[in-house]
């Protein structure tokens, strides 16, 4: 006699209790995921309280297909290729711009510029991975933050110390502003040797643990030593060369470790490039957003040809400047919402009890420069500092301004 196994009759008590058991799984995690993007949803009042690719990217070449790729990769996910043939036709246009600038150290090289006409960047040894460590790829992220909408994909990168590769409590405040406030699709953290500290390990009790595997991306590269056979020694010049890469190959908004963002940027991703002012004659080299295979970016690589290291801020502050100048149809400049009033107003800053500048409605962005502050906070000191600075720190970390009472 043939025997059919049939399934057990189940009561309706017992079928109602597996569905519900069902909702929970699939409920929490997206509860969590949903509470894990609200600004300051983590930070209490204490400090206890806290919880595969080529050795060069050829930018000529970022439109490939790529044949060796899953099937669900093989499109072009840039943007745009870079225009080689802008490129080709004004090289003596830069020349020019360079040889102006109010540096006056180019002069000498300026005739060697362009022997190498493609920026090509040495993509070997960069890592792509996420927080647990699993690998990922350029072609991957492309395809992941890839937007037909938008000129400029939502990526916020900040390049981590790469000396001393502990976190600053200031350099806390500002990644988490470029989170929660920006709120990028992902948040890119570029570094040399692995970050650490307390305030490394506060960063991730803060963003919750699903978004923190899911929206992070970690990458390490070595630092830059040279560009164009030119020798890169000093910390900021080797930070500036990174940063540029970083938005050519991948495009988004670079943010240094003391810019915080006060509102969202979605606005600037319908340019090719948006930069702020920082003083009336240069430009903000500390946040900038860009496509990948910008012209505006492709033309500050390739101008390190005439690179002079021992010129403080030349190439950090004043090239771009002159790029934009004698490029304008394809450099947006934010005259007052970016970065300005600048660093210079002191007062406005730092000075206390000064609160005349509209900051939270009209600054997209602030470059701190905090270590011309002298002063180093925390979580608790943080919450009585009578100035700008103070109001801006408590926006992040508490969702309110004005100074707690001591």
């Amino acid at each position: 006699m043939m025997r059919m196994l049939l399934p057990a009759r189940t009561s309706p008590v017992r079928i109602g209790l597996a569905v519900f058991a069902l909702g929970l799984v699939l409920t929490i995690p997206l509860l969590l995921l949903t509470t894990s993007w609200r600004r300051g949803s983590h930070v209490g009042d204490t400090d206890g309280e806290l919880t595969g690719l080529s050795s060069f990217w050829h930018l000529g070449d970022a439109s490939r297909k790529f044949a060796d790729k899953p099937a669900e990769f093989r499109q072009p996910f840039v943007y745009a290729p870079l225009d080689t043939e802008f490129i080709d036709s004004n090289f003596d246009r830069l020349k020019l711009a360079l040889s102006r600038s109010p540096m006056g150290k180019y002069q000498a090289h300026v005739d060697v510029l362009m022997t190498e006409r493609r920026p090509q960047i040495n993509t070997h040894g960069w890592r792509f991975h996420t927080p647990s460590g699993r690998n990922l790829t350029l072609a991957g992220l492309q395809a992941e933050t890839y937007d037909r909408n938008y000129t400029t994909p939502n990526l916020a990168h900040f390049i981590l110390p790469f000396q001393d590769p502990q976190l600053a409590f200031h350099h806390f405040v500002c990644i988490l502003s470029g989170f929660w406030v920006m709120r990028p699709q992902k948040l890119v953290l570029w570094y040399a040797k692995p970050p650490s500290g307390h305030y490394w390990e506060l960063l991730k009790t803060n963003i919750t643990a699903p978004v923190w595997e899911q929206r992070i991306v970690m990458i390490q590269r070595p630092v830059t030593q040279k560009i164009y056979n030119m020798t890169v020694k000093v910390k900021e010049h080797q930070a500036d060369v990174m940063r540029i890469e970083a938005v050519l190959v991948l495009g988004g908004v670079y943010l240094d470790l003391d810019v915080i963002t006060l509102n969202a940027m979605e606005p600037l991703r319908k340019y090719q490039f948006a930069i702020g002012k920082e003083l009336p004659t240069v430009l903000c080299n500390g946040v900038f957003s860009g496509a990948p295979n910008n012209t505006v970016l492709a033309l500050w690589h390739l101008s390190y040809q005439t690179f002079d290291d021992a010129s403080w801020g030349g190439h950090s502050l004043y090239v771009i400047g002159d790029i934009c100048k004698h490029f304008p149809g394809h450099c947006h400049i934010e005259e007052d919402s970016l970065d300005r009033p600048g660093w210079i107003n002191f007062g406005k800053m730092y000075g206390e009890g000064d609160r005349t500048w509209d900051w939270q409605t009209k600054n997209y962005a602030m470059h701190l420069f905090y270590r011309l502050y002298g002063v180093q906070h925390d979580l608790k000191s943080i919450r009585t500092v009578n100035n700008t600075l103070g109001d801006m720190f408590r926006f992040i970390l508490f969702g309110r301004k004005e100074p707690f009472k001591s």
